[in-house]
């Protein structure tokens, strides 16, 4: 029977990555019968399609259950092996009601599902980088707010696609070296698409984490911000930048000691239904936390904006001396043109 193999996020949890993988490898996966979705979830034998298939689950929102399933269907056809593995990957569908969709393919269709999850310390502090801080709020208010409006949530998308898959199809990991094969995302991720690791290119991850003083007075300055789809002010303040000396940003202790309150339990009941011989394994574990050693200090604020300060000083004075160069060349290249073919300027 062909197979559905569906990622389906958690957000935060290497989606991008995972997504670029895929890309990267395309032509040797489709050599091994895994056939990638494009964005208007169609497939090409060699696997030459484009477009994320996020922008096809936004534009058909409320799509009911039979409808996608016949546009899936169609756009299946188009490969003729009858062992075919189809891989659709976008986050999107750890979004209640998205399982619905594939129920009407179930008779049809092998279905499993790879879903990756992420400790919960750190998917705040990834959270509050992504959305909170836009919304002007501080690491320790949009925690609360997170916390007291229940999420992350991943027992929602667990129940909801273990109905409609079955446990044994679900293939659930939290994204961290100790629960996943080998240590390693893409040998986790080959895994479950039954495909060898080997001959497979593994890809960077480029998501480079912005300095945390740059983060926390860009919450207190939000205006900045046209909506929480705007990375501008980030991106611009981070050009050039590879990360490294970056400040991390970090929880206090007693912010980290009530999320590993909240969560742990909750994660030790994932990890006996998901993966029973881890069980007993600090998910949220002290160890390698990311706590702030000293609570912060009087003082910080301004840090901070010293620290943004330096780095607008910083860029204008590179693209100062980008310009000077370009103008520099551009005069040197005028004044070749100007010669004659035997040196002599023309008059």
């Amino acid at each position: 029977m062909r197979e559905l193999l569906l990622h389906i996020g958690h957000p935060k949890t290497g989606s991008s990555t995972l997504q670029a993988f895929l890309a990267r490898n395309a032509e040797e996966l489709a050599r091994r019968g895994l056939f990638l979705a494009g964005g208007d979830l169609g497939f090409d034998p060699h696997n030459k399609v484009s477009g994320n298939p996020l922008h096809y689950f936004r534009a058909n929102a409320g799509i009911a259950p039979e409808a996608f399933a016949e546009h899936l269907r169609a756009r299946m056809a188009a490969i003729e092996a009858p062992d075919a593995r189809f891989v659709l990957s976008t986050e999107i569908l750890f979004n209640p009601g998205h399982a619905a969709l594939f129920v009407p393919l179930l008779g049809e269709i092998s279905v499993r599902v790879a879903y990756y999850i992420r400790r919960q310390d750190r998917v705040l502090l990834a959270a509050w980088r992504q959305w909170g801080l836009k919304r002007g709020l501080s690491l320790p208010e949009f925690i609360a707010y997170r916390m007291n409006s229940g999420l992350p949530d991943y027992e929602t998308t667990i129940a909801e696609w273990g109905e409609v898959a079955g446990d044994n199809a679900l293939h659930l990991r939290f994204l961290d070296p100790r629960f996943l094969t080998r240590g390693d995302l893409f040998a986790d991720f080959a895994e479950f698409l039954k495909t060898p690791a080997e001959g497979l290119a593994a890809v960077a991850n480029e998501n480079v984490s912005p300095d945390a003083r740059l983060l926390r007075f860009l919450s207190r300055h939000s205006g900045l911000f046209e909506s929480l789809d705007d990375d501008r002010p980030i991106d611009v303040l981070t050009m050039g930048r590879s990360g490294d000396g970056a400040e991390k940003l970090k929880l206090p202790k007693n912010l980290f000691d009530l999320v590993r309150r909240r969560y742990e339990v909750r994660n030790q009941e994932i990890l006996a239904r998901f993966m029973p011989d881890r069980t007993g394994l600090a998910v949220i574990d002290e160890a390698d936390a990311p706590i702030e050693e000293t609570q912060a200090s009087a003082g910080a604020e301004a840090r901070d904006a010293e620290h943004v300060t330096a780095r607008l000083v910083d860029l204008v004075s590179r693209q100062e001396r980008t310009l000077q160069a370009l103008r520099t060349r551009i005069e040197k290249l005028e004044a070749e043109r100007a010669k004659d073919p035997d040196g002599s300027t023309r008059g």
